[in-house]
């Protein structure tokens, strides 16, 4: 009882930060050797402040729980899920060499905007995912450190996809491939939102309700809950 406290995060109950370092030291360990290849996956809540701000720690942490649980039930038993505090969390992934990795951060993108927008619709429901292959020269930490760079990298070019003056999540047609068609550009609107129809997604296909909005002035398509 007492490994198992010390090994979980307490409010999510998925493995902590301190389970996680075990977890790469043991798969760096066993993997370290040709066809053993890992992947480390890090990921976390954009805008998760306003859940807190607008309603409250209780409503946040109710948010992080869906997003842990999300996480574990789309990777299953093929890696480890951990949270590593706050809105931040990490997925150790085996095999990669014969996964789509590709396509697993599209999964786990697509599983943080069902869980947000289940748990708390309103706001910002995306999260921002990024991943790295395990290299021989690689310790827990540098590992850790790669991936996280590699986060802050991809949130860097996400950044300008986010339109804070509408409150809506935005997201580009190749981070979800199964939207169909392409929003028409509107010359005599350069700034104001056109609502979209036909919206179909891996999230609108799991009973999700989200709004489509098309932006004329570059072609996105932006979300909001219905």
């Amino acid at each position: 009882i007492n490994r198992e406290m010390a090994f979980s995060d307490p409010l999510t109950g998925i493995p902590n930060t301190r389970a996680l370092r075990e977890e790469l030291d043991r798969a760096i360990a066993e993997r370290g050797r040709p066809g053993g290849l890992f992947s480390l996956f890090a990921l976390d809540l954009d805008n998760f402040q306003q859940v807190n701000d607008r309603f409250g720690h209780s409503m946040g942490d109710r948010v992080l729980s869906a997003v842990g649980a999300a996480l574990v039930a789309v990777v299953g038993e093929s890696g480890l899920v951990a949270r590593r505090g706050g809105d931040e969390f990490s997925i150790v992934v085996y095999d990669a060499a014969h996964r789509d990795l590709d396509r697993l951060e599209r999964d786990i993108a697509a599983a943080i905007v069902e869980a947000r927008v289940q748990t708390c619709p309103g706001v910002t429901a995306t999260g921002s995912v990024a991943h790295v292959l395990w290299q021989p020269e690689d310790t827990p930490s540098t590992l850790l450190q790669r991936a996280d760079d590699r986060l802050h990298e991809a949130k860097a070019v996400r950044h300008a996809e986010i339109d804070q003056n509408h409150g809506l999540a935005v997201a580009t047609v190749s981070s979800f491939p199964e939207v169909s068609g392409t929003p028409a550009a509107d010359p005599d609107d350069g700034k104001n939102l056109r609502r979209g129809s036909g919206f179909r997604s891996a999230v609108r296909a799991r009973g999700l309700a989200l709004e489509r909005w098309a932006s004329p002035r570059d072609g996105r398509w932006l979300y909001s809950a219905a």
